[in-house]
């Protein structure tokens, strides 16, 4: 499909997409930064000047509990490592990239284009 049909049809779906010789972007669901955290139990990491915290409640061998507090009020939520097991709180998604043996966790926290100013 050639980029002006690719541009016309986001153009008819209301996207404020940008098309150039780079490809595509601004599209919905696009990756606009990640980072990585590393917690300990209890332990509060504020992420995207502040609009996600999230705080590690429990681990367990390969998923941990999460407080995470954001544009949509606060809740505990479980996250897994692997395939299928990120938390999606959008703009942002959530995913453990692996638990520790001395009761710690790496995050990744991912925040995707279109969803929230």
């Amino acid at each position: 499909m050639s980029r002006a049909w690719v541009a016309a049809a986001l153009l008819l779906a209301a996207c404020s997409a940008t098309v150039s010789r780079d490809g595509i972007s601004n599209v919905p669901g696009e990756e606009v930064w990640k980072t990585e955290i590393e917690l300990q139990l209890g332990e509060r990491a504020m992420v995207d000047d502040g609009r996600l915290e999230v705080t590690l409640l429990r681990v367990g061998v390969d998923e941990a509990s999460l407080m995470v507090e954001g544009p949509s009020g606060a809740r505990e939520e479980s996250v897994r490592a692997g395939t299928g097991g990120s938390l999606q709180l959008p703009p942002y998604e959530i995913r453990l990239l692996e638990v520790g043996i001395d009761d710690s966790a790496r995050i990744q926290i991912r925040r995707q284009w279109g969803e929230y100013r």
